[in-house]
């Protein structure tokens, strides 16, 4: 049936020709002869040759590829995306008439997978690791390839996750605050506390707020009827916040902030010089992101309008549309295109000219004065100031992942080996060498690398945790303020080391803890029936207010309290504490 019997007899055959189940013989005549299934062209109904007659100079079946990697030095295999981002991932396979299948292993919750195209789209529900491998086949042939997805926990919205540099140059929606915490109740109610110059008291009463964003010098709190109050310090927006209803989300410069509608209009208030003022006109715009001194909005087409700071974005801005993100540094944008392309503006020392003119770029990470976007293929483009990580970059099409402090950037190898560059002398020669690191954090001016096994390696600039790492296993996650680092064990214990006015010293003993959240100088930690601790810049273990809450804002990085188990109403403190009072539920996230 697959053209085993009943080929042509005699001589004078020139060439043969098969497709996947039958064959096709030309003779020096130009006749024709095909044997084989009669369902691919082979053989007719009677048993012989269902080939044309005539005479033919040539014959040919069509060339189908098979299932096939297109990146020589080997496809990525490993994705991390976060748990709230919306993401879509390219496996990579191709070939011709492909259909796709997971074979084994599944997609977290929220993603789906595109049997036609391979792609993985949607935004993952639950945080973990997830192996799972994809079958393609086609009439060439067919491939098998594992892969594994990494769902990081969500940061708190508009938060960075263990990126030293998002506490001088923003996490690109919001700043950290210098030196004052707020705590969103499940219930909606609001308590601050720190240095009373910048919301550290004057958190506003009542229940049914749902977001808090801070900025340097102030907070703006956003409730559930679309309402705003801010506290704080007045000249960085904290007590002009705008009058009515209707507003659905907050971002902050580190002097302003801005309130998107339901409609897509703009309101922004505080200092004008950062982006206080001069808010476009009109509504459709669905995203909104911050640089240091102004915002950058999209619409639903991928357009961008900016405002603010005139001296470094007063021209440039992109006028085309398809834009997806907008990555924000100190004094430039670089904006992502659906097709990997990137456009950058601002000023050109810190990255607001140089960006990649190639396609297939599916990230930017910035540092406070340069840019490293991560390829498809692999490879990682850098473009800036060259003390800030711009030049120098890695070669080779290898890397999986990027991260970046204020003054440089570190990259994760397929084989869990890291490399760092920028700020000469701290971070261009000092990364560790060895495999097996899974994620690499920051603060301001160093790295630390956590291990499989839960070990830690930092590098970097001593004053900011490049040195006095904890040693040992089992440590689960890093968090940082400006200038120190702190690491969660999977008991609950917690390790610092870094600059003691930034929390590197003076964290609390014991176990159970299993949240630590940060500003610029100061962490808080919480365990599981919600109470919590802070300590650094002017505080103590013992600073924070005794109530329980469910999860603690203005984070670098924080876990969601859903996935400490945290739900409904939380267990009662016990009655020997200042205040009953107990606080459950979730902050939106």
């Amino acid at each position: 049936a697959d053209g085993g019997k009943n080929g042509p007899a005699g001589t004078g055959w020139l060439e043969i020709t098969s497709n996947e189940s039958s064959f096709t013989a030309r003779n020096k005549d130009g006749s024709l002869f095909s044997w084989g299934s009669s369902l691919s062209g082979g053989s007719n109904s009677k048993g012989t040759s269902s080939a044309p007659t005539g005479n033919f100079l040539t014959v040919q079946s069509p060339t189908l590829e098979a299932p096939y990697f297109p990146l020589a030095a080997g496809a990525p295999t490993t994705f991390r995306i976060d748990q709230r981002e919306i993401t879509q991932i390219f496996p990579g396979i191709q070939g011709d008439g492909l259909n796709f299948s997971i074979s084994s292993g599944s997609l977290p919750p929220g993603m789906q997978f595109d049997p036609v195209t391979s792609y993985i789209t949607g935004a993952a529900a639950k945080p973990g690791v997830y192996p799972f491998t994809i079958e393609a086949k086609g009439p060439a042939g067919s491939l098998s390839q594992s892969f594994t997805l990494t769902v990081q926990s969500a940061t708190l919205p508009n938060e960075r996750q263990g990126a030293g540099a998002a506490h001088s140059l923003g996490s690109g929606q919001q700043y950290s605050n210098n030196g004052a915490i707020a705590a969103l109740g499940p219930n909606g109610t609001i308590t601050s506390w720190g240095n009373t110059n910048t919301g550290g008291t004057g958190a506003p009463t009542g229940t049914g707020y749902t977001q808090i964003t801070s900025n340097q010098g102030a907070f703006a709190a956003l409730k559930w009827d679309g309402s705003i109050t801010a506290w704080g310090n007045s000249g960085n927006g904290g007590s002009t916040a705008p009058t009515g209803t209707g507003f659905k989300a907050i971002y902050a410069t580190t002097n302003a902030f801005a309130a998107l509608k339901s409609d897509g209009g703009i309101t922004v208030w505080g200092n004008t010089l950062s982006g206080g003022t001069n808010a476009p006109a009109g509504t459709g715009f669905t995203k909104i992101f911050a640089a240091t001194s102004s915002f950058a909005a999209m619409k639903a087409d991928g357009s961008i309008t900016v405002w603010g700071d005139s001296t470094n974005f007063a021209t440039g801005t992109p006028t085309a549309t398809g834009f997806t993100k907008i990555l924000p540094n100190n004094n430039a944008y670089a904006a992502l295109k659906s097709d990997g392309s990137i456009a950058a503006w601002g000023k050109a020392a810190e990255g607001g000219t140089g960006s990649p003119l190639s396609t297939g770029y599916t990230n930017i990470i910035a540092s406070n004065g340069a840019y490293a976007a991560l390829n498809l293929n692999g490879s990682i483009a850098v473009w800036g100031s060259g003390n800030n990580g711009g030049k120098d970059g890695p070669t080779g099409t290898n890397f999986v992942d990027v991260w970046s402090c204020a003054r440089g950037f570190s990259a994760l190898r397929t084989d869990g080996s890291v490399i760092s560059w920028g700020n000469t002398g701290t971070l261009n020669t000092a990364a560790p060498s060895g495999t097996g690191f899974t994620r690499v954090f920051s603060t301001f001016d160093a790295f630390a690398a956590l291990k499989a096994d839960g070990s830690i390696s930092a590098w970097g600039k001593d004053t900011n945790g490049g040195t006095g790492a904890p040693t040992g296993t089992g440590f689960t996650q890093i968090f940082s303020t400006s200038q120190a680092f702190a690491a969660l064990k999977a008991d609950g214990s917690i390790s610092t080391w870094g600059s003691g006015f930034s929390g590197g010293t003076g964290a609390p003993t014991g176990t159970g803890y299993t949240q630590i959240s940060s500003n610029s100088s100061t962490f808080t930690a919480m365990k599981a029936d919600g109470s919590v601790v802070s300590w650094g810049f002017g505080l103590s273990a013992a600073s924070a207010p005794p109530l329980a809450f469910a999860s603690v804002q203005n984070a670098t990085s924080v876990l969601p309290a859903r996935e400490s188990g945290i739900t409904g109403t939380l267990p009662n403190i016990p009655q020997n504490t200042a205040t009953t009072t107990v606080y459950a539920g979730l902050n939106g996230v």
